[in-house]
């Protein structure tokens, strides 16, 4: 990690850097807390995309189950129906 000041204020922002550079960043409690708050929205990002498309990943993943493969054209029918958009003619 590497820890570079935002251009719009003072906000500490991180950044990937150099694997030996982490520990020595870490050793700040500014940069922590800043390397909290960015996986603390990450992770609510990801959740939140999770349970909005819960319903296309579970039938995603039940085909998976039974047929063992899914193609990109089926999964994005998949996302489509579940979604409720109707498929062009």
């Amino acid at each position: 990690m590497k820890s570079a000041l935002d251009a719009a204020g003072p906000k500490l922002l991180l950044s990937l850097a150099r694997r030996g550079d982490t520990e020595e960043l870490l050793a700040y409690a500014d940069v922590r807390l800043a390397a909290r708050d960015e996986l603390v929205r990450a992770f609510e990002s990801c959740r939140s995309m999770l349970l909005e498309h819960r319903a296309a990943i579970e039938e995603i993943a039940t085909k998976l189950l039974r047929i063992g493969r899914i193609d990109g054209v089926s999964a994005a029918g998949v996302i489509r129906a579940c979604r409720g958009v109707k498929e062009a003619p």
